[in-house]
């Protein structure tokens, strides 16, 4: 399946193509991230009921840097944008199809293993197997 997104300034009306791997790969991550989202958020919830405070300032102070930087659903979204802008770059920089999971892949997962996150360290380091002794 391929969804053709019509070229923008092309004077013969060519299309680019835009396969459903190109959506549904990074639409899977997507959901991964929103589901860590939600169990960090359930986690944090349950760890501050537990010791009798309340909700922190930090749960409750919305941010710009929270919004982009706090989430991964958010951060992730804005990198398959940034994927998909450099995919469309390099397809009319080279005036050749090129396949966006190649620009895609490493965006998404850039998103996620940040540097500043110490649990996407623990989701893409590999660990040892466990002892079943």
């Amino acid at each position: 399946m391929l969804l053709t997104v019509p070229r923008i300034n092309d004077y013969r009306g060519g299309f680019n193509l835009l396969g459903l791997g190109d959506i549904v790969l990074p639409g899977l991550l997507m959901s991964f991230g929103a589901r860590l989202d939600a169990a960090g958020k359930l986690v944090e919830l349950c760890t501050s009921a537990a010791s009798g405070a309340g909700p922190t300032d930090r749960t409750r102070r919305w941010s710009l840097r929270s919004l982009l930087c706090g989430s991964y659903l958010t951060s992730l979204t804005l990198a398959y944008a940034i994927g998909l802008l450099g995919a469309n770059v390099a397809v009319h920089l080279m005036k050749h199809g090129q396949p966006a999971l190649l620009y895609l892949v490493p965006a998404c997962l850039g998103a996620i293993r940040r540097p500043r996150r110490q649990e996407g360290r623990r989701l893409t380091e590999p660990r040892s197997p466990p002892d079943w002794k």
